[in-house]
């Protein structure tokens, strides 16, 4: 008779506690990681770095170059800075700026600039890219960082081989 009673007892205990309400433990529901809100690229940007030098820096020697009648013994030129600008319509303009040192003196301050159309795709990080409505077969790609900058793969000149460029919002 007690193993009877026993079980009708514990099986009371576990009808009460099985009641409407519970007093169980539940899991919380985890809280969604907040996606960042995308940084606005439209703006005026300037360079930062090249190639992981800042600017202004070298952006390329020359030694013994024949210039004219003469013999250069060094030439340096300097990216001395660069603008974009990325409008809201989806266009952008951009200008860089050099300085050509021939042993020492300033002898040009050449300049080069684009326009064109960029997008942005809604992936994270964002993807960028740049092509340019003036100049053919010219065009940049890069990312949206999580700071901010843009980083970009572009020729800094016409005719080259793509740099690694990072650029922060003015």
């Amino acid at each position: 008779m007690l193993n009877i009673r026993t079980f009708a007892l514990a099986g009371c205990i576990a009808i009460a506690a099985c009641g409407s309400e519970s007093t169980a433990v539940v899991d919380p529901t985890p809280t969604p990681t907040p996606t960042p809100t995308p940084i606005a690229t439209t703006g005026k940007w300037r360079i930062k770095s090249f190639d992981a030098r800042p600017v202004p820096n070298t952006y390329a020697e020359f030694f013994d170059e024949p210039v004219g009648d003469r013999i250069v013994r060094y030439t340096q030129i300097r990216l001395d800075s660069a603008v974009k600008e990325l409008r809201a319509d989806s266009t952008y303009t951009r200008r860089y700026y050099f300085t050509e040192i021939q042993d020492g003196a300033v002898v040009l301050r050449p300049n080069w600039g684009d326009h064109g159309r960029f997008s942005v795709d809604g992936s994270t990080p964002a993807r960028i890219t740049l092509t340019s409505e003036y100049i053919q077969n010219l065009s940049a790609t890069g990312r949206v960082a999580a700071t901010g900058d843009i980083e970009l793969s572009e020729p800094l000149w016409l005719s080259e081989e793509n740099r690694n460029t990072v650029w922060a919002k003015q």
